[in-house]
Parts: structure tokens; C-alpha cells; sequence
């Protein structure tokens, strides 16, 4: 990991530098090398690039590199307390996520998150949202297509309903065909909720023609209001059924 963090540190300060995006001095930026680390096992790798390298010759050691990186280790160094009350600050709200196995506790920490990432750099705020959608979701979700999102009220709409489909998925083949009513009047109240929290709300008319769809209907709808730019273009085909 030593060797990986300096690879990456250099090819950042690279970066910058061909870009010319660096302070009017010349210098370049500090770099805090860390690794969010939850692995079941404690972190036994060297932390300084220093001891995997040999001993230099005499009078040559001051030249030998050097680079000591970070570990936050979750499982073994903080508590959910800690990462719950004490410890506030992204990395904490990161590991919250990782630990999160319901809707309602990943729901927490958006909420946490989205008050974070108000008036960080726009490439922190990609940086999570880009974790939460290819890393996060697929290990909950793993036979659901997920859509993109541009910002986190999105994603929390998204989660509200793919969290839900992929539960009923999970359940019992005879449950499900009990419940199927009302599972299909409990998707279309979300339909409406999610288009109404995008769009304002919804006439009676657009209500009849959504609480008509079937199952599969609604599923599809629901997926395609994350994308769509109007109400009719979330329903287009009902629209035309």
C-alpha cells in the first residue's frame, strides 16, 4: 500500500503540475496519504515506504524515500459510538455507510452526508456519490439495474424504492403472491411520492392513470422518473396505453 500511495501522490502532483494548477509560489499541495481500511482482520501492513526498501549504503540513508500513510481502521479502532456521536467528519459518515445493512440506517447517514458535503469541491462530492453507486448499492442490490443519479436526493429516492423492490425480492415466493396487491398499491404511492418530490404535485388525473399500471408497469416507471425531465416522460407509455 506504501508503494501504491506513492505512485498515486506522484501522479497527482503530475497532474497538477501539467495542468498548472498549482498555488502562485509554486508549490504544491499537502497530501494526507490515508487509507479507510474495514476489513475483519487488523491492518498489519508497513505504514512507511522506508522499511520495505533495503538499507542504504553508509552516509547514502538521507536519500532513501520516504512516505507514511494514514490507517482508519473501523472494526478495530473505533466504536459505533465514536462513529456515531464522537468521531464527525466524512471518514466516519464513510465508515456509517459501509456498516449500514437497512434502508433506514443508510438513509441516516445521507442525511449526514448531504449536510457534510455542503460547500466541498465538487470532485468530494462525485467522489462519494460515484462509491455509493458502483460499490455501496451493487453489494445490497446485486440483480438490480441501477440508473444514475446527478446529486444525493436522487440517490435517496432511488434507495427508497430499488431498497424496497430488492426486499420483496428477497422474500418468500408465497408471501409475495399474497401481498401482491398491495405491493402494486405500495409501488404506485411511491411513484407518486418520487414524482410529486420532482416534479410538484400530481392532478388527479395523472393519479387514475398511474394506480392502473400493473407491477411490472410501475417498476419500470418508477426507474425511469430518476431520469426523466417531465412527469409524462416518466409514464410515457401509459400515457399511450
Amino acid at each position: 500500500m506504501a508503494v501504491r500511495l506513492m505512485v498515486y501522490i506522484g501522479m497527482l502532483y503530475q497532474d497538477l503540475i501539467k495542468s498548472k494548477a498549482i498555488a502562485e509560489d509554486g508549490k504544491l499541495p499537502a497530501v494526507l496519504p490515508l487509507v479507510l481500511y474495514n476489513g475483519e482482520d487488523r491492518w498489519t501492513a508497513k505504514k512507511e515506504i522506508s522499511e520495505l526498501i533495503a538499507p542504504f549504503p553508509f552516509g547514502m540513508k538521507k536519500y532513501c524515500p520516504h512516505l507514511e500513510y494514514l490507517v482508519m481502521d473501523e472494526c478495530h479502532d473505533y466504536s459505533d459510538e465514536e462513529l456515531t456521536s464522537k468521531l464527525k467528519n466524512l471518514a466516519a459518515i464513510l465508515f456509517q455507510l459501509e456498516k449500514s445493512r437497512t434502508k433506514s440506517e443508510t438513509q441516516e447517514a445521507l442525511v449526514l452526508l448531504k449536510r457534510w458535503l455542503k460547500g466541498v469541491p465538487k470532485s468530494l462530492s462525485l467522489a462519494f456519490r460515484t462509491w455509493i453507486r458502483r460499490v455501496k448499492l451493487p453489494r445490497h442490490l446485486p440483480d438490480v439495474d441501477l440508473p444514475e443519479f446527478v446529486d444525493l436526493p436522487e440517490l435517496e429516492n432511488m434507495l427508497a424504492v430499488t431498497t424496497d423492490n430488492w426486499l420483496e425480492q428477497s422474500r418468500d415466493e408465497g408471501r409475495k403472491e399474497g401481498r401482491k396487491e398491495g405491493r402494486k398499491e405500495g409501488e404506485a404511492f411511491m411513484l407518486i411520492q418520487v414524482l410529486e418530490n420532482k416534479f410538484g404535485s400530481l392532478n388527479a388525473e395523472t393519479q387514475a392513470i398511474i394506480s392502473r399500471l400493473n407491477e411490472t408497469r410501475l417498476l419500470v416507471c418508477l426507474k425511469r422518473s430518476f431520469t426523466a425531465k417531465t412527469v409524462q416522460e416518466a409514464i410515457d407509455e401509459s400515457f399511450q396505453a
